[in-house]
């Protein structure tokens, strides 16, 4: 099953089990992931895309939620109902490389790639775009190259 598929298999078993929420969190996912090109969709990286582009922008949210302090109840329920629609939509994520499985996805791509030091940066990322495109935070990854490269 595609990713596509997931998301509204999982939508109607939301309304089945009387989700309102959830179900209308994943409507409106399947709706920007409508938006794509019909031979797009069925591409889960592309997908994928989508998600992150969705996930980023609650992130966005929250943080400017973060920002202000949170006095009146309203502020701190719109913070919780945008938490819950980030906790729903992440798990069409695949499984992030997080610490010592992005390093050792790093230290083979550095093998691999035969980089020497920090001006080889570019071969490597290119390596770990190819082969773990949507499974790590690019920052992340970019800062655990540096360190490797460096011998930090």
């Amino acid at each position: 099953m595609n990713l596509i598929a997931k998301i509204k298999s999982d939508r109607i078993a939301a309304k089945k089990n009387g989700e309102q929420e959830k179900a209308e969190i994943l409507t409106t996912l399947l709706s920007e992931v409508e938006r794509m090109e019909k031979a797009d969709r069925d591409d889960d990286k592309k997908v994928i895309a989508v998600v992150k582009k969705y996930l980023k922008g609650l992130e966005d949210m929250i943080s400017s939620l973060a920002l202000n302090p949170m006095e009146s109840v309203d502020d701190r329920m719109k913070f919780n109902e945008i938490a819950f629609e980030q906790e729903t939509v992440m798990v069409y994520l695949p499984e992030q490389l997080e610490g010592e499985a992005l390093t050792a996805a790093v230290e083979e791509a550095i093998k691999e790639s035969g980089a020497e030091s920090p001006r080889d940066m570019g071969k490597v990322m290119k390596l770990l775009k190819e082969k773990y495109e949507g499974n790590y935070d690019g920052r992340e990854a970019s800062e655990v190259v540096k360190k490797v490269l460096i011998g930090g």
